[in-house]
């Protein structure tokens, strides 16, 4: 049995951040997140909408340095609905954070 637990993040007003918090008897999930990507659960730092980070200076530029080390993944193909941050770098996704969401706990 998949043990997750997400809790919404709406700081200053904007919608579909998550966090994830795997419970110690969780095991790793494998997570598609677009294209050919899958990841690992366990990795995820943060997931963030789209407009979370287009209306925060300071989440832009973190995705700005993250792309600049050479961190920076684009499954989107150049329309990216979310934004995951793992342990890696950053994941441009074409999925939102509520099917993300589904995906990691096997809800629906």
């Amino acid at each position: 049995m998949r043990t997750a637990k997400i809790t919404r993040e709406n700081k200053n007003g904007i919608p579909g951040g998550f966090r994830l918090t795997l419970r110690p008897e969780a095991s790793p999930t494998l997570v598609h997140v677009g294209g050919d990507e899958i990841i690992y659960s366990e990795s995820i730092v943060a997931i963030l909408h789209k407009s979370a980070v287009e209306t925060s200076r300071d989440t832009q530029e973190a995705v700005e340095v993250v792309a600049s080390e050479g961190r920076a993944t684009d499954v989107s193909s150049g329309t990216p609905e979310a934004f995951i941050f793992t342990s890696a770098g950053v994941i441009l996704c074409p999925v939102t954070p509520p099917t993300l969401r589904k995906r990691i706990t096997g809800t629906e």
